[in-house]
């Protein structure tokens, strides 16, 4: 790690590691979860966020954001989306409540000519 001090720098726990190395294995795990355990594993083997970022090709931004998750929360803080601001969408509900007869559709009325 050249330059400047890691401001959070992540301590890994044994079992910490091998829940990380689990993901990263995974054939099946969402790939934004197996980067973020990526990130996490670099980390604290030492590499700085730059080298990071330019390894896994994104933003250094969004390491420094997992990384400091990572230290203020945890494991599972860190590789799980965080909870988004806004009213959940209602389009899918209704559908889904539409086809399985769980409120009444209202019948549109026949046109007369």
């Amino acid at each position: 790690m050249a330059g400047r001090t890691r401001k959070f720098n992540p301590v890994l726990s044994e079992q910490d590691k091998v829940t990380l190395e689990k993901i990263v294995a995974s054939r099946t795990e969402e790939i934004r979860k197996v980067q973020r355990a990526k990130m996490i594993l670099l980390a604290a083997s030492g590499n700085s966020n730059t080298d990071i970022a330019n390894v896994l090709g994104i933003s250094r931004p969004v390491v420094n954001k997992i990384i400091k998750r990572f230290s203020s929360a945890g494991v599972q803080a860190a590789i799980e989306d965080a909870a988004r601001p806004g009213r959940p969408s209602r389009g899918n509900l209704r559908r889904l409540e539409a086809k399985y007869g769980l409120y009444e559709v209202p019948q549109t009325q026949a046109r007369k000519s």
